[in-house]
């Protein structure tokens, strides 16, 4: 899209998501996060990483991660 093709008033709508996102149920609750500035990371359960075989804090560890929090979607079954 380029800027002549613009409404006037810049006004844009989404149509259609085709997403799931970590606290947000539904289209509705996505845009209430948004607007919130709600995060939605969370400590990492075990089932879906062990942090003990993979955490370690010093960034530059080989093969590691640093971070412990991830924004999972725990209502697919995936978390």
């Amino acid at each position: 899209m380029t800027a002549d093709m613009l409404p006037q008033d810049g006004a844009i709508a989404g149509i259609g998501i085709g997403c799931w996102y970590p606290d947000a149920p539904n289209p509705s609750r996505l845009w209430e996060n948004v607007l919130a500035r709600r995060r939605a990371f969370r400590r990492l359960p075990p089932q879906r990483l062990s942090l003990a075989s993979y955490h370690d804090r010093d960034p530059a560890s080989p093969e590691k991660t640093y971070g412990s929090k991830a924004a999972t979607i725990g209502s697919a079954g995936l978390c």
